[in-house]
């Protein structure tokens, strides 16, 4: 790294991987220095007046010749560091923006590492020549989102505090009338008199199994702190006890009027059910989700209903999907074509008068659910439950699903399976192991079955030992 304005250099650094100093010469170093490194030289004042006039940081590689052993050195790359530079990073030897005025040092130019605390640290350690610029750390009232929390019992908030935004001022001459604050414009946090419990998925979420942990702490709430007056559990926002679900549901109806004639129908039908509908909502793996609600408003502000078109895993159990838009957008489905539904806003429907829909800024992590796939299924031994798999995965497949596909068939075809055959296999190989499993656990539930094996993006089902006695007329259940 030589010295600006010096023909020879001020200090010579050979930096190997990792960081690690192979070799440091200083051209202005004490006689008591046996084995100078970067440290010693922060803490000569020689030093650090020169180094105020700035430096030049070299990095050399090495690569190997073709067809040859030896290798050659070169240079990856050359950064000119001019006086007055500084490193925002929070060492141990960092100062706030009050101590620099007080000093009177003039900041020219701020380096930033850009990247995770992780990388940031990595970063830090493998360019030590960062340990001569002066180190700089901002001095904030708030913890930042991304800073470590530390779990004591001092820590009462719920969330990670946000910094506010700060607004714009605006100039007198420009400035006109205040708006008229809408009946959306709430101050937070935010209060919905919705009577049902926020979920980041509806439909694709069975509340009958109960989590074994989380991958985050309940605290973080995907809502952002303080903006809800809901307590988020990790999976929930629960609902106040106070909402009144007898006047929701008679608003509800009041709503949606009286029921459409069946010309009215075919009108909507022939002018929503197009592929080349402008309202379209399409429903993916993750189902009927809580932001959904605030889209399907938004298109109800200019369309009587919308194009709601369904793919991947909820098209399994499309009455669920149809139960959850009713309940919770407060809708009607007028149309249902296989994965196709038309949902109608109501003869009574003003934009608004439309609910309180607080907005999830993020998907919280999935929590950790038990094994689907026991070692040893139920009613079988081990060794049963071996050859179980084993004639799963060397029978043919009964269907062979896609990604994102229609699969409103799959539950009639495995029912009808089972009627003649005990394992059934399904091919996901184009599917993905998340869906497959999905897919497995909706399968055990409806058809009803037990998944014995997820292996190699396939689904290994089993009918189980009630639907063998059933589906065998030399077995009467009733006669022990």
């Amino acid at each position: 790294m030589p010295l600006l304005g010096y023909g020879d250099p001020g200090i010579a650094v050979t930096i190997s991987k990792y960081g690690v100093i192979s070799g440091l010469v200083c051209n202005w170093v004490l006689t008591d220095w046996q084995k100078p490194n970067f440290d010693q030289i922060v803490g000569s004042q020689v030093a650090l007046d020169a180094l105020e006039k700035g430096f030049v940081v070299k990095r050399m590689g090495k690569r190997e010749l073709d067809g040859n052993m030896e290798s050659e050195e070169y240079e990856e790359f050359e950064l000119e560091v001019s006086p007055g530079s500084v490193l925002l990073f929070p060492s141990e030897s960092a100062i706030g923006v009050d101590d620099l005025k007080a000093m009177n040092f003039e900041v020219k130019k701020l380096i930033v590492l850009d990247g995770t605390w992780d990388k940031a640290k990595r970063l830090y350690k493998e360019n030590p020549w960062f340990k001569l610029l002066p180190h700089l750390m901002l001095d904030l009232d708030k913890i930042s989102l991304y800073s470590e929390i530390h779990s004591s019992s001092e820590y009462i908030d719920d969330d990670p505090p946000f910094s506010p935004k700060r607004q714009k001022p605006q100039n007198p001459r420009t400035q006109q009338n205040p708006p008229v604050p809408s009946s959306n414009t709430n101050k937070l946090p935010l209060k919905s008199d919705l009577p049902f419990d926020f979920k980041y998925s509806y439909s694709e979420n069975n509340p009958a199994v109960e989590p074994i942990g989380f991958r985050e702490p309940k605290r973080f709430s995907p809502f952002g702190p303080g903006r809800l007056d809901r307590k988020w559990t990790g999976t929930t926002a629960l609902a106040p006890k106070e909402v009144d679900r007898v006047r929701f549901e008679e608003e509800r109806n009041r709503v949606l009027g009286d029921p459409l004639t069946e010309e009215e129908i075919a009108e909507l039908v022939e002018r929503y059910r197009h592929s080349d509908c402008a309202r379209q909502i399409n429903l993916g793996k993750w189902g009927v989700t809580h932001n959904m609600l605030d889209d399907l408003h938004n298109h109800w502000k200019r369309a009587e209903a919308v194009r709601i078109k369904c793919l991947g895993v909820p098209t399994l159990d499309m009455d669920n999907v149809c139960f959850h838009l009713e309940e919770k957008s407060g809708g009607k489905i007028i149309y249902r074509n296989i994965n196709i539904l038309l949902l109608y806003r109501g003869r009574n429907y003003d934009p608004k008068d439309r609910p309180v829909i607080p907005l999830m800024l993020w998907r919280p992590y999935a929590p950790i659910y038990p094994k689907v796939v026991k070692n040893v299924a139920d009613g079988l031994t081990f060794e049963e439950t071996k050859e179980m798999r084993n004639r799963g995965l060397h029978s043919p497949p009964l269907m062979k699903l896609t990604r994102n596909g229609v699969y409103v068939n799959v539950v009639a075809k495995v029912r009808e399976a089972f009627k003649t055959e005990e394992v059934v296999r399904l091919d996901c190989s184009h599917v993905g192991t998340n869906d497959c499993k999905k897919i497995g656990v909706k399968l055990r539930d409806l058809v009803p079955c037990v998944p014995i094996l997820f292996k190699d993006e396939q689904i290994i089902l089993w009918r189980g030992k009630e639907q063998a006695m059933d589906s065998d007329p030399l077995i009467d259940p009733t006669n022990p």
